[in-house]
Formats: C-alpha cells, sequence, structure tokens
C-alpha cells in the first residue's frame, strides 16, 4: 500500500548530515560526491588486492597447479630444471605467449609431460587469462585443467553410475570448455569405440571454438591415426606437433 504523507508534509530543502541546499531532486551534491570518492576507494581497493594476489600467484604458482590437476610429483617441472634443448623450450615458449594446440609426442620419459607443465607454470606466471579479484575466486581456476587421458574417461564411466550426480555430457561440456586443457598420456587408455568418440567430441569441440589444448603422447600423430582415429589425428595435427627425440629420464635417475 501506498505510503500517505502528512498533510502538512514539505520537501526538505536542506541535507541532514551536510546542512547544504538539496537540488532540485532533492540530492546534496556533498553526499554524491562522497559516493564517488567511495567507490573510486573501492575500486581502488579492489585492483591492490588483485595485483597482491596475482603477485602471490606469479611467485608461488604450486597451489594453483594443484587446484588444476598437476601432481605433486610434476609441481616442480619448469623450463628452468628442464633437461632439454633451447630449440624446444623455444617453441613450447612461444605456446604461453601465443597460445595454441601442441602435442609433445615422444618415448616414455622424454620429459613431455614435464614440458607441459612447464607451460602451465608460465602460463600462470605471466597471467595469459586475465583474472578479476572476486572473493578469492579466481577465473583462472575455472579455466585450466591438467588430467591423463585414462582419468579423464574413467571419470566419465563414473558417471554412468546410479546416482551419479553429474552426467557424461556434463563432464564431455566441462571439459570442452576450458580455455587451458592438457591431456596427458594419450594412448594409454584401452581403445573402444567409446573412448574414442568421446574423446574426438572433447578434442573436436575444442578445436572448433579455439581452445588451447596440449595433448602428449608416446604415439607420432600417424601412429594416432591408425590405432585411435584419423578425425583425432587430423584435428591434432592442426596445431604445433614437436616430437622429443630424448632417453628416457626415469631411467637414468
Amino acid at each position: 500500500m501506498k505510503k500517505q504523507l502528512p498533510e502538512k508534509w514539505e520537501r526538505p530543502t536542506i541535507c541532514s548530515i551536510h546542512n547544504e541546499p538539496l537540488d532540485e531532486n532533492w540530492n546534496c551534491p556533498k553526499c554524491i560526491e562522497a559516493e564517488k570518492e567511495w567507490e573510486r576507494k573501492y575500486e581502488e581497493e579492489q585492483k591492490i588486492k588483485e595485483e597482491k594476489r596475482c603477485k602471490e600467484i606469479a611467485d608461488n604458482p604450486e597451489p594453483l597447479l594443484i587446484n588444476i590437476g598437476v601432481g605433486k610429483r610434476h609441481l616442480p617441472c619448469s623450463f628452468e630444471n628442464y633437461q632439454g634443448g633451447e630449440k624446444l623450450k623455444s617453441i613450447c615458449m612461444s605456446v604461453v605467449k601465443e597460445p595454441c594446440d601442441l602435442v609433445l609426442t615422444g618415448n616414455a620419459g622424454s620429459g613431455k609431460t614435464h614440458l607441459a607443465v612447464a607451460i602451465f607454470r608460465e602460463w600462470i606466471k605471466n597471467q595469459t587469462i586475465k583474472t578479476k579479484y572476486d572473493r578469492d575466486d579466481f577465473t583462472l581456476l575455472k579455466n585450466a585443467k591438467f588430467i591423463t587421458v585414462p582419468d579423464l574417461l574413467l571419470k566419465i564411466r563414473q558417471s554412468f553410475s546410479e546416482g551419479s550426480d553429474k552426467s557424461e555430457e556434463d563432464i564431455v561440456e566441462t571439459y570442452s570448455s576450458y580455455s587451458f586443457l592438457l591431456l596427458d598420456d594419450l594412448g594409454a587408455e584401452k581403445t573402444t569405440e567409446w573412448s574414442i568418440t568421446t574423446l574426438y567430441t572433447i578434442i573436436d569441440r575444442r578445436y572448433r571454438e579455439l581452445k588451447t589444448t596440449i595433448v602428449t603422447t608416446n604415439l607420432t600423430i600417424d601412429q594416432i591415426g591408425s590405432q585411435i582415429s584419423d578425425r583425432i589425428a587430423s584435428r591434432l595435427s592442426s596445431g604445433k606437433v614437436i616430437k622429443i627425440n630424448a632417453p628416457d629420464y626415469r631411467k637414468k635417475r
């Protein structure tokens, strides 16, 4: 019900806070100015918090790498401690500056995952995806993911269980939507028609939406085509393909 004003009510003409005349819209110019100043200071404080948090991430990216899915063994991986050629590191660094699809192929233990995580690390440090401070909830966490292909397929298969809170399509859509996705160890999974179709769906959606995908695999592109899927091989070959000719570092250790 509309509030009834007293019969003798008179429009206020003076601000009760600043004791200044009100304008024609009953606004106090000083109140308006004070509100603008408060908003300016608030935005400045948020910017300072954002810059501080971004610096913390750049100086110590490990917690974020863990949240993205990188395991403890690969947390220390960086370009600085990679024991390989400078040309190879330079090519991988170019993906940090100008994100594009990348396939790292080579024998087991040749450092493929090391380089992939190093790219992740530099990507985080250089804030390739610009973030905004929002109650400590950084969009970077939602825009990147590291997962092995066998684990991804297992996660999708678990969605078939009764009582699962996510459907197969939910998981496929999630992994198709990350701005930056690292699929580790392609080819280690048991190849079935279902797994091939699922992988193709994710890779193809990402390809069409220009999402950056990094893949590590022991297989060459030709072997991916013959052993897994020509269509997957075609999509992956549209980006950079790097063959790593290096010994098995794990055996050397």
